[in-house]
């Protein structure tokens, strides 16, 4: 079960999709392109098991030079080798 900060982690990915830029940053994404856009997408993850796969959130970045990325956010309070 997740917890309280897992969750207050999902909640600002979710309602303020213009902070992912800014962890990506944290964690060794790319650096010096401006980030225009940010925008929420939807969850679900193509799986070819029988269980359905949700990411805790999904955002699509538009930079400056017109190249997008969409990141996949998983929240982990943790390293886990999974």
């Amino acid at each position: 079960m997740p917890g309280e900060f897992h969750e207050i982690l999902v909640k600002l990915i979710q309602d303020e999709p213009a902070s992912v830029p800014w962890m990506l940053g944290l964690a060794g994404g790319p650096r010096g392109a401006t980030c225009v856009s940010a925008e929420t997408r939807s969850g679900a993850v193509g799986s070819a098991g029988p269980t359905e796969r949700r990411a805790d959130g999904v955002v699509r970045l538009g930079f400056a030079d017109r190249k997008g990325l969409l990141v996949v956010c998983e929240v982990q309070n943790e390293w886990c080798e999974d």
